[in-house]
C-alpha cells in the first residue's frame, strides 16, 4: 500500500510536466526560410536598425555641411510691421521716415509732447558675408566631420555584415556537424545489423550485440545534442537578421566559400573606421584654424529698402541703405588666445589617439592573418585525418565481417571516424569565420562568397 501511495503521489506531481510538454509540442513550429549568405547580408544591410541609425546620422551631417556653407550666398529677408507711439524720439523719427515732417513739428510743445502716430512698414534687406575667415574654417571642419560620419556609416554596415556572416557560418557548421552525427548513426545501425547477423550465424555473442546497440544509443544521444546546437545557431542567425521568432533562416546546403585575402593583406589603412578617425582628426585640426581665424577681420556687405506710411492705404515714403561693415577684434580678454590653445591641445590629443588606433589596427590585421593561417592548417590536417579514419573504419568493417578483427576495434574505428568528421566540419567553419574577420579588418564589407560543399 505504501508503495502504491508513493507511485500515486509521483504520478500526481508529474501531471503538470506532461501537460506542459503537451502544450509545448502543441505550439506552432517556426517557419523555415532557406537563405544564402549573399541574401542574408542584403537583408542585414537593408533592414538593420544599426545601419539605419548610422545612415541617418550621416544624412544629418550632410545637412549640417550644407548649412555651414550657406554664408557663401547672400541672404535675403523681408519684413512687415506696425507700430503706434507717442514717444518724442519715436514720433520724430517716424514722421521723418514717412516724409510728413513739417515746420510745426519743430515747436517746443510738439517736440516735448507730440501726438501719437502710427507707422505701417515693409522692408527688404540683404546681407552677404564676403570675407569671414571663421565661417570658412568652420565650413572646412564641418566637411571633415561629415565625411567622418559617412565613413562610420560604412563601418557600421561592415560590422553588421560581419556579425551576419559569423552567425551564418556557425549555423552552417552546426548543420554540418549534425549531418556528421547522422552519418555516424547510420553507420552504427549498419553495425548493429551486421552483429545481429553474425550472432544468428553463431559468430558473435549477445555481449557483442549489446555493445553495438550501446554505440548506436550513444550516437542517438549526440544527435539530439547536435539538433539542439543547430536550432540555437539558426535562432541566433535570425536574431542577427532581426527576424521574429515565427521564422528561422536556414542556410543552404554546403559551406559558403569566402575569398582568402591572406596572400595580399593590403589596403587596411583605407578601412572605413580608420578613414572616419582620420577625418575626425582633420576636423579637430580645423578647429585650430577656426580659433586662429577669429583674430582676423571679417567683412560683410548689406543693403535694405523700406517703406513707411501712417496708414495701410496712405502714400508711402521709401528709404534705402547700402554699406560695408568690417569687424576687427582688438581685445577679448585673452579669450581668443585661450581658445586657440585649447584647440591645439585637442589636436595633439587627437593625433596621438589616431597613431595609437593605427598601431592597434595593424596589430589586429597581423593577429587575423595568423588566425587564418592556423585555421587553414587545422582544416587541412582535419581533412587528412577524416579521410584516413573513414578508410580505416571501412576496412575494419570488412575485416569484422570476415571474422578477422574484434567488435571493439570496429566500434573504436567508427567512433574515431565520426569524431574526426565532426571535427572537420568545425574546422571548416572556424577557418571561414577567420576569413570573414580578416576581410572585415582589411576594410571590405562586400560579399565575395559562392556556394560550395564541404569536402
Amino acid at each position: 500500500m505504501r508503495r502504491a501511495a508513493r507511485c500515486f503521489t509521483v504520478l500526481i506531481a508529474a501531471l503538470p510536466l506532461f501537460g506542459g510538454r503537451q502544450g509545448l509540442e502543441g505550439q506552432e513550429r517556426p517557419r523555415e526560410v532557406p537563405v544564402s549568405l549573399p541574401h542574408a547580408e542584403e537583408i542585414a544591410r537593408s533592414e538593420s536598425s544599426v545601419v539605419a541609425a548610422a545612415e541617418a546620422r550621416s544624412e544629418a551631417w550632410e545637412e549640417r555641411v550644407r548649412g555651414s556653407t550657406a554664408f557663401r550666398w547672400p541672404g535675403l529677408e523681408a519684413s512687415v510691421g506696425f507700430a503706434r507711439t507717442d514717444d518724442p524720439v519715436g514720433v520724430f523719427g517716424t514722421k521723418l521716415r514717412q516724409g510728413r515732417f513739417g515746420e510745426s513739428d519743430f515747436s517746443i510743445e510738439s517736440l516735448n509732447d507730440p501726438e501719437a502716430v502710427s507707422d505701417w512698414s515693409a522692408a527688404v534687406s540683404t546681407a552677404w558675408t564676403v570675407g569671414d575667415p571663421v565661417r570658412w574654417a568652420e565650413s572646412r571642419a564641418a566637411e571633415h566631420s561629415g565625411r567622418a560620419a559617412a565613413a562610420r556609416a560604412r563601418h557600421s554596415t561592415g560590422v553588421v555584415v560581419l556579425l551576419v556572416r559569423t552567425a551564418y557560418l556557425q549555423a552552417a557548421s552546426a548543420r554540418g556537424q549534425r549531418l556528421a552525427v547522422e552519418a555516424e548513426l547510420r553507420a552504427a545501425g549498419e553495425t548493429v545489423s551486421l552483429v545481429e547477423r553474425r550472432e544468428a550465424e553463431g559468430m558473435a555473442t549477445e555481449a557483442d550485440r549489446l555493445q553495438a546497440r550501446a554505440a548506436m544509443a550513444d550516437a542517438e544521444a549526440r544527435r539530439a545534442l547536435a539538433d539542439a546546437a543547430y536550432a540555437d545557431a539558426v535562432a541566433m542567425l535570425g536574431v542577427q537578421l532581426g527576424w521574429a521568432a515565427d521564422s528561422v533562416p536556414v542556410p543552404l546546403d554546403g559551406m559558403p566559400d569566402l575569398a582568402d585575402r591572406a596572400a595580399d593583406p593590403t589596403g587596411w589603412e583605407a578601412r572605413p573606421d580608420l578613414v572616419a578617425a582620420e577625418h575626425d582628426l582633420d576636423a579637430t585640426r580645423a578647429q585650430v584654424e577656426v580659433a586662429s581665424a577669429a583674430r582676423l577681420p571679417a567683412a560683410q556687405l548689406f543693403a535694405s529698402l523700406g517703406t513707411h506710411a501712417p496708414g495701410v492705404t496712405d502714400d508711402r515714403a521709401s528709404n534705402w541703405s547700402v554699406g560695408l561693415q568690417v569687424r576687427v577684434p582688438l581685445f577679448t580678454g585673452f579669450g581668443l588666445e585661450a581658445r586657440r590653445g585649447g584647440a591645439e591641445a585637442e589636436a595633439r590629443a587627437a593625433e596621438a589617439t589616431h597613431v595609437d588606433r593605427l598601431l592597434r589596427a595593424e596589430a589586429e590585421v597581423r593577429t587575423a592573418l595568423r588566425g587564418v593561417r592556423a585555421a587553414r592548417e587545422s582544416r587541412d590536417a582535419a581533412l587528412l585525418a577524416r579521410d584516413a579514419s573513414a578508410e580505416a573504419a571501412r576496412l575494419l568493417s570488412l575485416r569484422y565481417d570476415e571474422g578477422m578483427t574484434t567488435l571493439a576495434d570496429l566500434l573504436g574505428a567508427q567512433a574515431r571516424a565520426a569524431g574526426l568528421a565532426a571535427r572537420l566540419v568545425e574546422a571548416e567553419g572556424r577557418w571561414r569565420i577567420h576569413l570573414a574577420r580578416l576581410d572585415f579588418l582589411l576594410g571590405s564589407a562586400d560579399t565575395t562568397s559562392t556556394e560550395g560543399n564541404i569536402r
